[in-house]
């Protein structure tokens, strides 16, 4: 979270239950996500359909590459804070530009 707002992120919400992170969706959704795969134990896969349906961009991030089974890795590869960064906001700015 500090490298995201030493970024200049602002208004950073961290969710803690993928039930919490559905019903912030429903209530005010973001411009962008850094979405954990694991949340608490669960599979993080009902908030990436959430965000996808409501065209919400956003990274992945997980501790462990082994997390994403191979079939869903396409591409997947570990990446500096500074670069998932970068890539929500050029997502959102592209996003706005639309």
């Amino acid at each position: 979270m500090r490298v995201l707002s030493d970024e200049g992120c602002r208004g950073i919400k961290l969710v803690r239950t993928i039930e919490g992170a559905l019903l912030e969706l429903s209530v005010t959704p973001p411009d962008a996500v850094a979405l954990d795969l694991d949340i608490r134990g669960k599979r993080a896969t009902p908030v990436a359909e959430a965000l996808v349906a409501r065209n919400v961009p956003f990274v992945v991030v997980t501790g462990k590459l082994t997390d994403i089974p191979s079939t869903e890795r396409s591409g997947a590869a570990p990446a500096p804070a500074r670069d998932i960064v970068s890539r929500l906001t050029l997502a959102v700015t592209q996003r706005k530009a639309a």
